[in-house]
């Protein structure tokens, strides 16, 4: 019953502060506060946020999920905790969704570093259990599209060690190497 009190009151104060129109550093502070309940999230094991509800609130208010983004990608590949890393993986795709074409094309660009790392951390980090692998490579595969479509191939590529591009090749198989040739 508290969850869900505080998840309400988080949306409501979230629309409050949207109609005021606040300036930037208003909105700033709002980020900082989310990326700590994010830092949160990704350290504690005991983190009583619930994916669903991050999810929601990215999808509600996508002008947080945008300036969240590369702190996101960023910690996701830093965690420790598998479990965590792939419910991540979802928020991220939810983030992502939420972009218009000319921002998803700026925001990829703006981060294609944090990006590739974290494509070759879950290609060297594969999940053991099944259902999280097959959820890796769906998330690795739908990053891949979005390079080639904004033709973003060669940079992601060329951000890439000859060890990771290997162990992409060996954990995506054909996905990662109809990306790696379609450049040729």
């Amino acid at each position: 019953m508290i969850v869900s009190l505080a998840q309400k009151s988080t949306h409501w104060l979230l629309k409050i502060l949207e109609g005021r129109k606040l300036e930037e550093s208003k909105l700033e502070r709002v980020q900082e506060i989310f990326r700590g309940v994010m830092a949160g999230y990704f350290d504690s094991k005991k983190s009583q946020i619930k994916p669903e509800f991050l999810k929601e609130i990215l999808k509600r208010r996508p002008w947080i999920g945008r300036r969240l983004l590369g702190f996101m990608l960023e910690k996701c590949g830093m965690t420790k905790s598998e479990f965590r890393r792939v419910e991540a993986l979802d928020i991220i795709s939810e983030i992502l969704k939420q972009l218009d074409e000319r921002q998803l094309e700026s925001s990829i660009k703006d981060n294609l570093t944090q990006l590739t790392h974290l494509i070759v951390e879950l290609a060297k980090n594969t999940p053991k259990k099944q259902a999280r692998r097959a959820d890796t490579r769906k998330f690795c595969g739908r990053i891949l599209s979005i390079l080639s479509s904004l033709n973003l191939r060669k940079p992601f590529l060329k951000g890439m060690s000859p060890e990771a591009a290997s162990a992409c090749e060996s954990q995506l198989g054909d996905v990662f190497l109809n990306f790696k040739n379609n450049g040729k």
